[in-house]
């Protein structure tokens, strides 16, 4: 089966209330967004990173890190990241759409390639391994992957702010549109979903530094997550 092209679209910004500038925070002396951008490497289908973020200058750091590192990038609305998104996809020739955002460091490239495998070959327009829907995996290790025909659906019909400021709310609430699949991740043999792995506050971003350093993790040293889980007090 022949693959459509794909596309990695990691959803930026230095704005984030909870946690300023996180994406350039240090985490084990490497800034996040270093993290997830080489670790995209390991994954084995062919794909492309495309980093998404505003059009606010404040954001002029993060075009400046694309450009530096040879990695695509556009620059759209702030608060309507659904909008940022389709126009990404747009621009890119983006058929299928692997949702990342820059909350989560450890991105799992074997996840990746077994999501992506099983949405080619399900004919999904969604598909997710996120833990909530039952795919064991830790809380910041699952994503999403939608079809460029249901983005550009959910851009057309997508009404409230809610749907707007976020890119997959009008897909959930409209299931019965979409073709939509839950990918369980079987090379995990146990529950993690209630392992957190993301970083949204400085909490959270104290506990992934430890675990960081404890692993001795940067973003050439690659450790699984399923190494990252074997290493933790469940």
């Amino acid at each position: 089966m022949k693959l459509k092209k794909t596309g990695l679209i990691l959803q930026v910004r230095t704005g984030s209330t909870r946690l300023p500038n996180k994406i350039f925070k240090l985490l084990n002396g490497y800034p996040i967004i270093e993290y997830i951008s080489e670790r995209v490497k390991q994954i084995k289908a062919d794909c492309e990173l495309i980093i998404a973020t505003t059009d606010k200058k404040q954001d002029d750091p993060i075009e400046y890190f694309a450009k530096k590192n040879n990695i695509s990038y556009f620059r759209g609305s702030e608060d309507n990241v659904l909008e940022r998104y389709y126009l990404t996809a747009k621009k890119f020739n983006i058929n299928n759409i692997i949702r990342l955002t820059g909350d989560n460091p450890f991105l799992e490239a074997d996840f990746v390639d077994l999501l992506l495998n099983f949405h080619i070959l399900g004919n999904y327009d969604f598909s997710t391994n996120k833990g909530e829907y039952g795919s064991n995996a830790p809380i910041g290790t699952g994503m999403s992957i939608i079809s460029f025909s249901a983005l550009e659906k959910s851009y057309k019909n997508a009404i409230t702010k809610y749907e707007k400021e976020h890119v997959i709310p009008y897909i959930l609430d409209n299931k019965n549109k979409f073709n939509f699949g839950i990918h369980k991740i079987e090379t995990l043999k146990q529950d993690f979903s209630n392992i957190a792995l993301t970083i949204d506050t400085q909490e959270d971003f104290d506990k992934m530094e430890n675990i960081a350093k404890q692993l001795n993790i940067t973003p050439e040293n690659y450790v699984s997550v399923y190494k990252i889980i074997s290493n933790l007090k469940i």
